[in-house]
């Protein structure tokens, strides 16, 4: 598995929209920070959302479409498993 997560940018984002904790940071492949459509994981329960420019936003049809089967999100969602245990 690639990790393509190399650096983690700290900010705050607001809540997870499904377990309510607070979303803080970005991992990627350079120092980022959050650009409108791009996609989030909660670390504490996998919930998969959208950075909607200036909060998050539960993932639209076409986004959701977007990101099955892409590697970059199943890997967060085993990296938020494995942080989890």
């Amino acid at each position: 598995m690639r990790n393509p997560a190399r650096h983690i940018s700290r900010f705050k984002v607001g809540p997870c929209l499904k377990c309510g904790r607070p979303l803080t940071g970005i991992g990627a492949s350079v120092p980022a920070e959050p650009k409108p459509g791009d996609i989030m994981v909660c670390g504490y329960c996998s919930h998969i959302m959208e950075w909607a420019g200036d909060k998050v936003a539960e993932l639209s049809d076409e986004a959701r479409k977007a990101i099955e089967g892409d590697p970059d999100i199943e890997a967060a969602l085993i990296f938020a498993a494995a942080f989890r245990q």
